[in-house]
Order: C-alpha cells, then sequence, then structure tokens
C-alpha cells in the first residue's frame, strides 16, 4: 500500500490529504497517515526528493539544497522537442505538398494553422520560400534540412 501512495503523490501535482487517499485503498485515513510519515522519514535521509506536508496535506518536491542546479538544468534546452499532432500533421502537409500556402494548408486540416505555423517557424522546422503569383501574394512555406532530421 505505502507503494501506492507513493506513486500517487509522484503523479499528483498538488497536496493530497490522507482522507482523500484512503477511500481509494479502501483504508483507514489514520494508516493512510501513518505510511505517509513513514515515508516522509524514508525519504528525509535519502535522494534528490522529498515528500513535504503542506496545505494540509502531503506532496512529493525536490531537496531545497538542489534548487539553484535543478533552476540551471531546467534552464538547457534539451535537445529533443516533440511536436504537437497539429503540428505533425501540419509539416507532413507541408513536406508532401511544398511550395504551399496558408490557405491550402488550411483547407486540408480543415482549422485554422496560424500558431501551429509560428511554432514551426520558430523551430526552424518550415521556412518562407517565396510568394505565390496571386492576388494577395500569399506566404509560400517549404521544409527545412532540421525537418528532415526531426523526430516525432
Amino acid at each position: 500500500m505505502k507503494a501506492l501512495i507513493e506513486a500517487y503523490l509522484f503523479v499528483s501535482g498538488e497536496p493530497v490529504r490522507p482522507s482523500e487517499i484512503a477511500p481509494l485503498l479502501e483504508a483507514d485515513p489514520a494508516e493512510v497517515e501513518n505510511l505517509l510519515e513513514e515515508l516522509v522519514w524514508e525519504y528525509e535521509t535519502r535522494g534528490g526528493l522529498r515528500i513535504i506536508r503542506i496545505a494540509g496535506g502531503y506532496q512529493m518536491a525536490t531537496r531545497p539544497d538542489l534548487s539553484q542546479e535543478i533552476a540551471r538544468l531546467l534552464a538547457q534546452p534539451s535537445g529533443k522537442q516533440r511536436l504537437s499532432k497539429p503540428a505533425l500533421e501540419t509539416v507532413a502537409i507541408i513536406a508532401y505538398k511544398q511550395p504551399v500556402t496558408q490557405t491550402e494548408i488550411e483547407a486540408v486540416r480543415g482549422v485554422n494553422v496560424d500558431g501551429v505555423l509560428k511554432t514551426l517557424e520558430e523551430r526552424r522546422l518550415i521556412k518562407d520560400i517565396g510568394r505565390k503569383p496571386v492576388p494577395g501574394r500569399p506566404i509560400l512555406y517549404g521544409t527545412t534540412p532540421t525537418s528532415c532530421t526531426t523526430s516525432a
């Protein structure tokens, strides 16, 4: 039961009260509280995580003495950036039909792609490769060499 409580704390984004967990485990809230206190003690004696008492509940957190190093690590680009499903669909349309305008992409997808195009341009997966010679001269999009080497 302690392992299940630990896992629940890990995935929960908010403090968890023993009275909230007890019904899920079909356990007594006092028993859950005791198990949580055992976990608090166990985490105090090992690793980079701890369990804290906050807002009437318990929550998993990083150790305060590691805050500067954690902030530094989070500030570093991870190298791998996953694409959302709409972004992946959009870049696939561009790769297949290039050169292609925003209106043509929207006709295929059936939704507005302003934000998705901006994200793809920021990640340098697509680029403006000219203007279509029609009234309004809409931007033509094409893929970049980066888009061919990026994994979804």
